[in-house]
């Protein structure tokens, strides 16, 4: 309900009113929580979106991507390592 700002014609989010997995996710890593990492990971960031026209945002979109599969990957590598 409050979480979407309308003023006028623009329209922003309150991100002081939303809470985000990927948040949660980058926090984990950021701690070296590699066990929750691994839970918080739930695949490509935005699977199936496409933006027609919006090259920019969709370089953008992918090297995000990345980052975040690779981060996972790290935290599959630390759990490992741990468990051995």
């Amino acid at each position: 309900g409050d979480v979407v700002v309308t003023e006028g014609d623009v329209v922003t989010l309150d991100f002081a009113s939303l809470e985000l997995d990927l948040w949660h996710f980058e926090k984990a890593v950021g701690d070296k929580d590699y066990q929750r990492a691994a839970e918080l990971y739930r695949g490509t960031l935005l699977e199936g979106l496409f933006v027609k026209e919006a090259e920019p945002f969709e370089t953008w979109l992918e090297q995000e991507r990345e980052s975040l599969k690779e981060s996972y990957l790290q935290a599959l590598q630390h759990l490992a390592e741990e468990a051995q």
